[in-house]
């Protein structure tokens, strides 16, 4: 897992306060595109549904959306502006 300098204090005081930093990648792995849906998957995992108020059609949103949907969790979607390409009706 990487941290950036800027904010690891951030990362001491969740840690201090009795939470938690979850990561699949050891200290010092750098943020790669690729890890990310692995991030989302663990984000699903840990929450009880997932809310969607818009996605691009190819976007981490829609992986969170898959995996949640694989976990057996509850999909919550808010309308977004329909005048936005990103609230449109994906299949």
């Amino acid at each position: 897992m990487y941290i950036q300098k800027k904010i690891y204090g951030l990362y001491k005081d969740i840690i201090k306060a009795g939470g938690a930093v979850i990561s699949e990648y050891v200290v010092g792995t750098k943020p790669e595109k690729l890890n990310f849906p692995a991030r989302n998957r663990i984000i699903s995992g840990l929450s009880d549904g997932v809310l969607v108020v818009e996605a691009a059609k190819q976007s981490g949103t829609l992986i969170t959306v898959d995996f949640a949907l694989e976990q057996g969790k509850t999909i919550y979607a808010i309308p977004g502006n329909i005048y936005s390409g990103t609230s449109i009706r994906h299949k």
